[in-house]
């Protein structure tokens, strides 16, 4: 699967998220973690080649170097995140050379992965420390629900 190299992802200096609606995305990848959690319909996500249906309550995880893209069969609504790795020294290292062992998360019955990205909405302009916060606490999670492969 060939797709293009966003390289203004990863000159991003903090995460940045936003709401989209039956939003479809060409094959690109990039050094960043993209994260896409579906609030309302599906999604259809190509990664590397391989199609995942995405349902309502679940949230899409595409490592760094992937590529990715997105499709709305009917209708959606999802956030959309962009975790750029400079952002999370911390995690730099492992996710740099590690990918998430699944693309795909469901949330649990709290709704704590969507609750994390609604505050990643509500906070992208905020100071960078409550932005990097929130990063570090979905990256902990996801490694902590999904690990990570070589």
């Amino acid at each position: 699967m060939f797709g293009y190299y966003e390289n203004h992802r990863d000159d991003m200096g903090q995460a940045y998220a936003w709401y989209a609606r039956d939003n479809h995305f060409a094959p690109h990848f990039h050094n960043s973690v993209e994260l896409a959690y579906v609030l309302e319909g599906e999604i259809v996500a190509t990664l590397d080649g391989v199609e995942y249906p995405v349902a309502k309550d679940t949230l899409l995880i595409s490592s760094s170097y992937t590529v990715h893209s997105y499709a709305t069969p009917a209708s959606s609504r999802i956030i959309v995140a962009i975790i750029p790795i400079a952002a999370v020294p911390s995690v730099r290292q492992p996710l740099s050379k590690q990918a998430f062992s699944s693309p795909v998360c469901p949330d649990d019955k709290a709704h704590t992965l969507r609750a994390i990205m609604e505050l990643m909405v509500q906070n992208r302009d905020a100071n960078q420390l409550t932005m990097k916060g929130l990063c570090y606490t979905m990256l902990g999670m996801l490694i902590d629900r999904v690990g990570l492969v070589e």
